[in-house]
């Protein structure tokens, strides 16, 4: 091994996200252990959807070991890591990459359901012109939440969280901390 750095910024690369749309045919379904290695990536692209390292991760996908920087600018399902997660096993994912978009962002995953999430954090700053915005996860179904912490600045108009900005049916959250700033820009009359 001995890669610590992944640079995926570089000219001429054309990186493109891992799995790109929630079509059965684009999912990622894999396995994917980074090893402790640093992903740089910075995709800038505010029209598209399920944006981030991955854009979807589907049934039994497994991504662990992991450590992001740079930016991430999408519009819908943006997160460093994954714009969606269904049915995944997440693990040991460091996020330092700053998250823009419009709804369902999160430092880490937009969209989660049915997945588990397990020891992440996110360091970075976070901001959405819509709702459902988290510090890890922008909005959560089914799923299965712990040892996790945000540190980042989480700023969007309404359903906005450190740890996840919209908990939905039935998931389990254990063990979390935020310490970063929320900010909701929108108010109840």
């Amino acid at each position: 091994d001995g890669v610590s750095l992944l640079d995926l910024t570089i000219e001429g690369l054309g990186f493109e996200r891992i799995g790109h749309s929630a079509s059965i045919n684009q999912q990622f379904k894999g396995g994917f252990d980074g090893n402790g290695v640093t992903i740089q990536i910075e995709l800038l692209k505010t029209t598209t959807d399920y944006l981030g390292l991955f854009g979807y991760l589907g049934q039994n996908a497994e991504v662990k070991n992991i450590e992001i920087t740079g930016k991430v600018h999408g519009r819908n399902y943006v997160g460093a890591l994954a714009g969606e997660v269904n049915g995944a096993s997440i693990s040991n994912i460091f996020n330092h990459a700053e998250v823009l978009g419009t709804r369902y962002v999160g430092g880490l995953i937009g969209l989660s359901k049915n997945s588990n999430i397990n020891s992440i954090y996110n360091m970075a700053n976070v901001t959405a012109i819509s709702r459902d915005i988290g510090g890890i996860i922008g909005y959560s179904q089914t799923s299965t939440i712990s040892k996790v912490f945000n540190f980042g600045h989480i700023k969007g108009t309404q359903v906005v969280g450190g740890i996840v900005g919209y908990l939905y049916n039935a998931n389990n959250v254990s063990y979390v901390y935020n310490r970063g700033m929320v900010e909701g820009t929108t108010t109840a009359t």
